[in-house]
């Protein structure tokens, strides 16, 4: 009987179950699972070959290769199916969706043909594939859940790329995750299981705890090339205090040959307490002294999460039977991961050590540079997805029409774009075949939430609507020829049209605009709010550029200057000879000498292995000259904007560089262009910093951390390529200089200053054999190399006379990434206002909550309804069941400050409120919240993220 495939997608030839060959971790599976699988001999030899077999197979090959050297005599082993499976890799999506059914129908069959047999799977999205496409087989694997032989676990969406997902990406993964583990199943993962994700960030553990983890598992950070992490169990602390019991080994029965090591990392500490803290700025032999010498003082259990990963399908039959066998010769049995994770923290108690610290991956650090397309439009799908549901919730509650918001649009935006952070597809590690979907799924979230934002806009009159993304680095025209741009700044207004400006910030922004070549800066936008101009209402804010900016070419030095900084540029290579922040007199570029000038900086980048994932650790002895084409030129954009143009090149590979100022602002503003045309080489972006902090503060998911320049422990300098979201900040007491970029996530600092990790053109990993059925381009065809492509890449230098907390680099991040959001049409009624002179533009229409306007501390990431449509927990299968009246609305607010903050809470509607209540990260109810009619106070310890439920009358 062959097994079908239900969805309408090109199908794999696939054999019966009996005779499918996988490969395994065994060699001698070539030679016996023919055998073993021919569908004869499961009917009539099945018991005797195990017996005989199995048994021959352990003691003359698995034990003495795989347990060379190994006593296991004194340790209990406790065996779960387990199957790791990539959402795609070196096979596409479709392939991932057949071997998410075999895995799903093996493991049924499993465990209706062995008693003892239980099986571990990760990730809700391929639960889903399996209910979408097989409602068969989706019975049963309900039935095995419900009978708890199948533990659902994960939590997640599925596992995604930790390190660059915003935060509520990340708990969007747990929402809905967990969700659909509720709905379908009655009950959430206690364990976050994190098995192949490529770093892990210092604020996820709030964001495990607070949406129903108990545990966390991974193998990964004993992946590290360079540190032998010393804990297999430890309570890990994130920026905020909370604290996750985490377990970390490796799974398969590559365990058995790691007994030695197990035993090394699993030693319990020296005494009973477990508010023992280490980090990475502690020496290992300094952690050392915290672990017990004493012989036989560690943990006993082991848990062997055996089947075949990398491509799914889990256990095959000689592994099961050989868990038995062991399991029947040694202590242990068959166990579900719920239950091994609650027996070893039973055991532990308070015997563990907490990490104080992020769990920084040492291996794959090019990961966060490898593939731009993905990781641009991965951000801006982001950012719009999380703005364009808040606008769309507040344009509902405002007007009552709770018609506006679409459940299953939202979710289906929220999903595309989750999908897309898998591990192995945000990082850049799939095929190139990946990427013609992911990039397109990304794209249609971002215009889904465009046509929300802009349906969603209360009218009257038929005028049509059109939304312009401004991008406030895109200041030539000609640029828009490359890849990734995204966003332009130059409008065309006519006398009869109007211009509509919202401002998505919970605090006040400001625009700068080009409109008919003329420049604008629209200042003093309210937060939440919708304004209406017409041409002639924008005459006040228009900017005249020649009497802002001064401009000067002399002596070998192009002069840029504004009331707020000046910068020098020599002439001959392009490189900043300084950068004067003018309030405070002080030069932040370090003197110029040919040792450390500004610039691009190319090496030769060839590792070991895993080329798109790892970057060569000796590329630094590998630098590349690099040319310069001619002298800088100080241009003109069309509107008079002056701007430095610099082009480079080596080899065959082209690079270019426009430095430019706004008026008022102290944001020095640049725009890289690449065109590589040559395999295998890394690109940096060097500027040198007269600052002597030795810590570089990096916002990382839902807050930031301070890491070293001057590093000194072995951890510290594992670091060496280190990640980054939106921005980093380097600070002095009284000043600093943040660097902000739009779509990059890797540096590495030192106390000369900072390298900016630009692109790289490693090798694309090559398709999988006969595991690949869709391929989607021709052989001839495919790009052997990522990224040797036309890109562009936007960063700022902002200077401020504050440290890095008084600064605010977090509302400078946000504000390069995402400019207030523009809208034009011929003719436009906005309801409930009325424009009747200049002073009332600056009335905002859309105000419904708002934080006080010089909050900027506390930020709103999410305005949403509630996912519960009445008091309790609603068992919802299906979007069409969920009802939403506005009479509830689900706000979440982010502390990004290190100490604690107190603000208070604006709810203005036409509704009074009548609940409010603190929720988890799930929505469920945890306390409740006293206010003062439309007013809620809320205190936020540091890096807090607090949920709110408010239920209108």
């Amino acid at each position: 009987m062959r097994i079908t495939l239900p969805w309408k997608y090109k199908k794999k030839p696939i054999k019966q179950k009996g005779q499918e060959y996988v490969k395994s971790a065994f060699g001698a599976e070539l030679l016996y699972e023919p055998f073993l699988y021919h569908p004869i001999n499961r009917k009539i030899f099945r018991w005797a070959f195990r017996s005989r077999v199995i048994s021959r197979i352990i003691h003359h090959y698995v034990k003495p290769r795989l347990m060379k050297d190994e006593n296991i005599d004194d340790l209990s082993l406790w065996f779960c199916g387990f199957s790791h499976l990539d959402a795609a890799y070196r096979w596409t999506v479709i392939d991932s969706k057949i071997k998410a059914h075999i895995t799903f129908a093996k493991a049924v069959e499993h465990c209706d043909l062995y008693p003892f047999f239980v099986f571990a799977q990760t990730s809700p999205q391929y639960y889903q594939w399996i209910k979408k496409y097989d409602r068969n087989l989706w019975k049963k694997v309900k039935q095995k859940v419900k009978a708890e032989r199948i533990n659902a676990t994960g939590g997640m969406w599925l596992e995604p790329s930790l390190d660059m997902p915003t935060g509520e990406s990340l708990v969007r993964h747990r929402l809905y995750g967990q969700l659909f583990y509720l709905r379908e199943f009655g009950k959430i993962s206690k364990i976050s299981s994190l098995n192949d994700c490529f770093g892990f960030p210092w604020s996820l553990p709030q964001i495990l705890i607070k949406s129903g983890a108990e545990f966390m598992w991974t193998a990964k950070i004993l992946w590290n090339d360079t540190n032998e992490f010393p804990f297999s169990f430890f309570n890990w602390r994130g920026i905020d205090g909370t604290d996750i019991f985490v377990y970390q080994f490796k799974h398969k029965f590559k365990a058995l040959k790691m007994l030695q090591q197990f035993r090394r990392i699993s030693r319990f500490p020296k005494k009973r307490c477990a508010s023992m803290i280490v980090d990475s700025h502690m020496e290992m032999e300094a952690i050392k002294k915290y672990i017990s010498n004493k012989k036989n003082d560690y943990l006993k259990d082991i848990g062997i999460f055996y089947g075949i990963g990398d491509g799914g399908k889990g256990p095959i039959e000689p592994e099961i039977l050989i868990a038995n066998l062991l399991q029947n010769r040694y202590r242990g049995n068959h166990i579900t991961q719920d239950e091994f994770m609650d027996k070893i923290r039973k055991e532990v108690g308070d015997r563990l050590l907490v990490w104080n610290d992020e769990l920084y991956l040492e291996y794959h650090r090019g990961v966060k540079t490898t593939n731009v397309r993905v990781k641009h439009f991965n951000r801006r799908a982001e950012l719009w997805v999380r703005f364009a549901e808040m606008f769309v919730t507040l344009s509902a509650i405002r007007s009552k029409m709770p018609e506006l918001y679409g459940k299953a649009e939202t979710f289906e935006m929220w999903r595309l774009c989750l999908f897309n952070q898998f591990h192995d597809i945000l990082p850049g590690s799939s095929l190139a075949d990946v990427y013609l979907l992911a990039i397109e799924e990304q794209k249609k979230a971002v215009n889904s939430a465009k046509e929300m934002f802009i349906h969603s806009i209360p009218s009257q009159g038929g005028s049509q609507l059109s939304l312009v993304e401004i991008n406030q680095n895109a200041i030539c025209v000609e640029e828009q020829k490359y890849d990734n741009v995204t966003g332009k700044n130059l409008l065309e207004l006519k006398e009869d049209q109007q211009l509509f400006i919202y401002n998505p910030f919970t605090w006040i922004t400001d625009l700068n605009l080009f409109i008919n070549q003329e420049l604008y800066w629209i200042n003093d936008l309210a937060p939440f709010s919708l304004h209406t101009f017409s041409l002639s209402m924008l005459n006040p804010y228009k900017v005249e550029i020649s009497e802002k900016i001064e401009y000067e070419n002399t002596s070998n030095t192009i002069r840029l200057e504004n009331s707020q900084i000046q910068v020098l540029f020599d002439e001959r290579n392009g490189s900043l000879k300084s950068l004067i922040l003018k309030s405070i007199e002080k030069n932040f570029i370090s003197k110029d000498d040919k040792e450390i000038k500004s610039g691009f900086r190319v090496y030769i980048d060839k590792p070991e292995r895993y080329d798109a994932w790892n970057i060569d650790p000796n590329y630094r002895s590998k630098e590349i000259p690099l040319n310069t084409a001619n002298k800088s030129e100080l241009k003109f954009t069309k509107a008079g904007l002056p701007y430095i143009s610099s082009v480079y090149f080596f080899e065959d590979s082209i690079l270019k560089i426009q430095w430019f100022i706004y008026p008022e602002e102290s944001m020095l503003r640049f725009r890289v262009s690449t065109n590589l045309h040559n395999a295998e080489r890394l690109v940096k972006f060097f500027i040198p910093l007269a600052l002597s902090s030795e810590d570089v503060a990096c916002e990382i998911p839902f807050g930031w951390i301070n890491r070293k320049r001057n590093m000194k422990t072995s951890f510290e300098k594992a670091k060496w390529e280190m990640n980054m979201h939106k921005w980093i900040d380097i600070s002095d007491e009284d000043a600093g200089c943040s660097i902000l970029n739009n779509n990059r996530y890797g540096f590495n600092a030192d106390m000369k200053g900072v390298y900016l990790t630009i692109v790289r053109t490693p090798k694309y990993p090559k398709p999988n054999g006969k595991d690949v059925a869709t391929l989607l381009i021709p052989e001839n065809e495919r790009p052997t190399h990522t990224d040797m492509i036309p890109l562009i890449f936007d960063f700022a230098l902002m200077l401020h006379k504050a440290n890095t907390m008084e600064s605010r680099p977090w509302i400078t991040g946000y504000e390069f990434n995402f400019a207030p959001i523009v809208l034009v049409s011929n003719y436009m009624k906005i309801r409930a206002t009325s424009i009747k002179s200049n002073e009332d533009i600056i009335e905002p229409y859309m105000n419904g909550i708002r934080l006080p306007n010089n909050e900027k501390d506390i930020i709103i990431t999410a305005i949403k309804p509630s996912e519960w449509t009445g008091d309790e927990f609603d068992q919802l299968d299906s979007h069409d069941k969920w009802r939403w009246h506005c009479k509830n609305v689900v706000i979440r607010l982010v502390n990004y400050s290190n100490i604690s903050k107190e603000t208070i809470l604006k709810i203005e509607t036409n509704s009074l409120i009548s609940v409010v209540e603190e929720v988890d990260l799930l929505e469920r109810a945890t306390s409740s919240i006293s206010f003062d009619k439309n007013k809620i106070k809320i205190t936020l310890k540091p890096f807090e993220i607090k949920t709110m439920r408010i239920k209108f009358k």
